[in-house]
């Protein structure tokens, strides 16, 4: 294996690994208070603490569970296409867009979660 085959292989595992290391922080060390900078950041999730503290855990074990399925399609293109730099490129980019299933399955949760708050 050649250094610019490595170079495409960390470069595909990269953005997995960034969510997957993301996640797992927000998951186990989640931002506290309500705030405008860091965390789980929309309307539904900042409404009030305990949808805040719900969206986080939420959004950080949907950000590893896409994360390792990042992953899993970086290795997987790199096996067949090991040094094809257009490839790469297009993978990467839809790798990144990978991230909005978590961002839709979080606010569904974030939802329902609201919901079933309301009746009671």
């Amino acid at each position: 294996m050649g250094s610019d085959e490595l170079i495409v292989l960390l470069l595909l595992l990269l953005v997995g690994a960034l969510y997957t290391v993301c996640g797992a922080l927000m998951y186990k060390a989640p931002p506290g208070k309500i705030n405008h900078f860091f965390g789980y950041r929309t309307r539904k999730a900042m409404k009030d603490q305990a949808s805040w503290d719900f969206a986080q855990k939420y959004s950080g074990k949907m950000m590893v569970y896409w994360g390792i399925i990042t992953m899993a399609l970086g290795l997987s293109v790199w096996m067949v296409f090991p040094d094809d730099l257009v490839i790469v490129s297009m993978v990467m980019i839809a790798q990144t867009a990978l991230i909005i299933p978590a961002i839709i399955a979080t606010e569904r949760k974030l939802k329902m979660m609201q919901k079933t708050v309301k009746k009671y």
